[in-house]
């Protein structure tokens, strides 16, 4: 990982976004989604939502994962640095104008409201998220805007994480994608960010413990399995648009793996990354390596922490000196997405080399 996004970080100068642009306002929190659409047509959702990412030069960011794989902490995560670091040297707003209107786009946007302020808010409140419920997968569409850089709309993909959950009572234990992720993948023909997710542990802290040694490797083995199938159908529906998308596969909840902050490896992951994606990922981890195999510089691995939490679904609070290590991987991470969108970096520091040759060329096909 040496050539790519995820590399060292170190701060940065920047300033801290304001309330007004990022609309964390308490008084903007929202109340829980009540939904009354009973709409069904999930192929025609995912038609159009083709059709308005291209329309408003939307980059979709699609983050796989099955349950408590960490997909929400991720994307609350990414909200908070921005919204909280100075070093983030960015403002973010959410954009809902990238999504139709009427009929069940007005529970999707709520959706997409919801997620960023509602939970946003409870987030920095040191609260971890829920599991999503949403009965539809949704984008939440926002434009993100680094001081001297260009702007960027960027649209994240949430769901269920038991959408993606293994029946081994079938045949073919898979589940297909919902219909809204299958039609958008079909007929996208920009080019895509996709994350997939694979937590170190599924619970927590205690899910590592001895005592509970065989449960979790149950459960971690599922989520390998669900991670294997899920690469393989978006392998199949992108076709030959694959090898234009940029691929992430990412360990989180990597304090869970360190024990604490203060070991070496919390931050230097490199050396010892590998060795636990093929112990604990062997199925899914060579699928992504068998991913697009003629365009090897489009994917990357990595690790990531969200946050420490508790086992009482909260935050811990970060010492001072250690708030660098934990936001270093959104940092990271924003990185990451800011180049696979523009071929461009947005933190130096992260992706210290200029783009490549290579780099721009993909970038004039994409465009």
């Amino acid at each position: 990982m040496s050539s790519n996004p995820l590399d060292e970080v170190a701060p940065a100068p920047g300033s801290r976004a304001s309330k007004q642009e990022t609309g964390l306002d308490r008084d903007a929190v929202l109340p829980p989604v009540v939904s009354s659409v009973t709409d069904d047509a999930g192929a025609e959702r995912g038609q159009a939502l083709a059709q308005a990412l291209s329309d408003s030069d939307c980059h979709p960011v699609l983050l796989f994962g099955a349950a408590s794989s960490g997909k929400t902490a991720i994307l609350l995560s990414l909200l908070k640095y921005i919204n909280t670091s100075s070093d983030a040297a960015a403002t973010i707003s959410l954009d809902l104008g990238t999504l139709p209107n009427g009929g069940i786009w007005d529970e999707l946007r709520r959706y997409a409201e919801r997620l960023f302020y509602a939970e946003g808010y409870e987030f920095l409140r040191q609260r971890a998220p829920e599991a999503t419920t949403a009965r539809y997968p949704f984008f939440v569409p926002i434009e993100l805007k680094p001081h001297g850089a260009p702007r960027k709309k960027f649209a994240f993909f949430e769901g269920q994480g038991e959408w993606f959950h293994p029946d081994f009572d079938k045949s073919n234990p898979h589940p297909q994608f919902k219909e809204e992720i299958t039609e958008f993948l079909r007929l996208y023909t920009g080019h895509v960010s996709s994350i997939y997710v694979a937590p170190y542990a599924v619970e927590g802290y205690d899910s590592a413990a001895s005592q509970n040694a065989a449960e979790a490797t149950k459960r971690i083995q599922e989520r390998d399995f669900a991670l294997g199938g899920i690469i393989d159908q978006y392998d199949n529906l992108r076709r030959t648009l694959v090898h234009r998308d940029q691929h992430l596969f990412i360990l989180t909840k990597w304090d869970i793996r360190c024990g604490n902050l203060a070991d070496p490896e919390f931050r230097e992951y490199l050396g010892v990354l590998d060795q636990e994606l093929q112990r604990k990922y062997p199925i899914s981890f060579q699928r992504f390596q068998n991913l697009a195999p003629d365009t090897p510089n489009n994917k990357v691995k990595g690790a990531y922490c969200a946050g420490i939490f508790t086992e009482r679904r909260t935050l811990a609070p970060v010492a001072k000196a250690d708030t660098e290590g934990v936001d270093r991987f959104a940092r990271e991470l924003w990185d990451w997405i800011y180049f696979s969108a523009n071929a461009t970096p947005l933190y130096d520091d992260v992706r210290a080399q200029k783009p490549s040759l290579l780099d721009k060329i993909m970038a004039w096909i994409r465009n």
